[in-house]
């Protein structure tokens, strides 16, 4: 791989690391919760307090999904235009699932 080539890839390298960050700390803080929910004594909680934070857990985990999910629509569509620019002169493709 010549160096033009990798200085090409860098960008999104680089949008690869801040987006596996960000899902990192959305994943951290779920965690977090959940381990402060096991340990607390619920039975002391009013059940409104409880529902609040369950429903923080599941936005923090909500959001963390549309992040994944957002990041593979991108790098599948990075697929299909790597892909397309592969085909031989013909129109032919060189892998089984083109």
């Amino acid at each position: 791989m010549t160096r033009n080539t990798i200085l090409d890839y860098l960008p999104l390298i680089n949008h690869q690391i801040i987006v596996h960050e960000a899902l990192l700390e959305y994943h951290r803080k779920a965690d977090a919760m959940l381990k402060v929910l096991f340990k607390a004594n619920i039975a002391d909680d009013a059940i409104s307090t409880i529902h609040d934070y369950l429903w923080g857990l599941s936005d923090n985990i909500a959001q963390a999904k549309r992040l994944n999910q957002g990041l593979l629509n991108d790098l599948t569509k990075i697929m299909r235009l790597a892909e397309s620019s592969k085909r031989n002169p013909k129109g032919d493709c060189h892998h089984a699932y083109c």
